[in-house]
């Protein structure tokens, strides 16, 4: 069995119901167990720049308090290199390394030789490392770095997981206090509960198990806040129970995006080829935006051109997922105009123009949207809530579909994404 596979196996067997320092250290413990390093650490950033220990796995005691005496900044080190670059950096010789000046007595006294900081992502931002050290020195190939890229999802997802979790788990219980009549309301959400812990006894691999746990919860405490929402009339819990709604709805578009790129990412994706109608797709997408881009007063219309097959072959489910994605950062980042998406096609290839009149891109920010955990300018996406992985997953896809997707935008103008794909007409 591949190292990676020894690594994914052993963390599917990890009991998902642990907190999230308690699942980050087993993590830690399967891959240095596989991978033969010696120990590990999560250090994560505050808005500082200061780090601090979120989990580790084997770290000597004294280890941290011993960190924490050196005075040097942690970004001035390899680590704040990877938070920069959002790459792997690895230290093969730790005399030889002028960054590591401060924490070269720290790093002899423990032995250490080789060093990999492997950096974590929110919302298009480093905010940590996971950090593995070594007593020997030791290559990383290419192989090892991709299994280290996919694990940084995993980590991100657990971290991320529990800052959104605790948050409503804090308004859920100022609710209880609050509405203590809605006895058949906890009544049901005890059972939901229970039929979420059932379920982990029906978990088959690492991906499924990690989507129905996480997403399972989230519907639960969507639905029963939908239910109290119609019926509660006090604007203060209104307001509470609208950013219950709004939190555990951002977690669960935040889950399907990490599990989707992580599912693109480690090759698992199976592309299928079959004759479908591309009229009742983009009609799928039509009436999946219609309401959303009304209650924004914005024109929305598809267009198919009439040269365009009504039916071609390749993997619908997937093209439709592109689509979708564009389709609703268009309308994310538009708050008046029109979103339009038109579909043609010559020689064999489809294209599908999604335009917008939203906020726009400048030209040297264009490349960066479809970069992993990259995004524009965060002081003008903030107010739309981020760009998040749409675009990223939308232009991995076309790409293992042999096509591509192109951006064109002017700040204040809007912007037009244009996807690309050969795809064949059915005769």
């Amino acid at each position: 069995m591949k190292k990676g596979a020894k690594i994914f196996e052993g963390i599917a067997n990890i009991d998902i119901r642990l907190k999230p320092k308690e699942y980050s250290r087993e993590v830690l413990k399967t891959i240095c167990g596989n991978m033969g390093y010696h120990f590990g650490s999560i250090i994560l950033l505050d808005e500082k720049g200061l780090g601090s220990l979120f989990s580790s796995f084997n770290l000597p005691e004294s280890y941290p308090a011993l960190v924490h005496k050196v005075e040097a900044p942690v970004l001035s080190s390899p680590s704040g290199v990877a938070v920069d670059s959002g790459k792997i950096v690895v230290v093969q010789d730790i005399m030889g390394e002028l960054r590591l000046k401060p924490w070269r007595d720290l790093l002899m006294q423990f032995d250490i030789k080789t060093i990999v900081w492997v950096p974590l992502f929110s919302k298009g931002k480093a905010f940590g490392t996971y950090t593995l050290y070594d007593d020997r020195q030791r290559e990383v190939p290419g192989e090892e770095k991709d299994i280290l890229n996919q694990l940084s999802a995993l980590f991100s997802m657990a971290i991320i997981g529990n800052e959104y979790i605790d948050e409503t788990r804090e308004k859920t219980i100022k609710l209880e206090k609050e509405i203590a009549e809605r006895k058949q309301v906890e009544k049901q959400l005890r059972i939901a509960k229970e039929a979420a812990e059932a379920a982990n006894l029906a978990k088959n691999n690492f991906l499924t198990t990690m989507s129905h746990e996480l997403r399972t919860p989230m519907n639960a405490i969507m639905g029963f806040t939908d239910i109290m929402l119609s019926d509660e009339l006090d604007p203060g819990k209104l307001n509470d129970l609208k950013i219950i709604y709004e939190s555990a709805d951002t977690l669960l578009k935040l889950i399907d995006d990490i599990l989707d790129f992580a599912e693109i990412e480690s090759g698992d994706i199976e592309l299928k080829n079959i004759d479908f109608s591309m009229e009742d797709l983009l009609n799928r997408i039509y009436e999946r935006f219609i309401g959303k881009t009304e209650k924004k007063n914005l024109f929305f219309n598809i267009v198919r051109e009439a040269s365009a097959p009504r039916r071609v072959f390749g993997d619908e489910y997937r093209l439709e997922q592109m689509i979708a994605n564009i389709v609703d950062n268009a309308v994310k980042f538009t708050s008046s105009g029109e979103v339009t998406a038109v579909y043609s096609y010559h020689n064999g290839t489809a294209f599908i123009r999604v335009s917008d009149t939203g906020i726009g891109i400048p030209k040297e920010k264009q490349g960066l949207v479809f970069s992993l955990f990259s995004q524009e300018d965060m002081s003008s996406t903030r107010p739309y809530g981020g760009i998040g992985l749409g675009l990223t997953i939308a232009s991995r896809l076309a790409e293992r579909m042999g096509g591509k997707i192109a951006c064109q935008s002017s700040p204040g103008v809007g912007s037009i994404f244009t996807i690309e794909l050969p795809l064949c007409e059915v005769q």
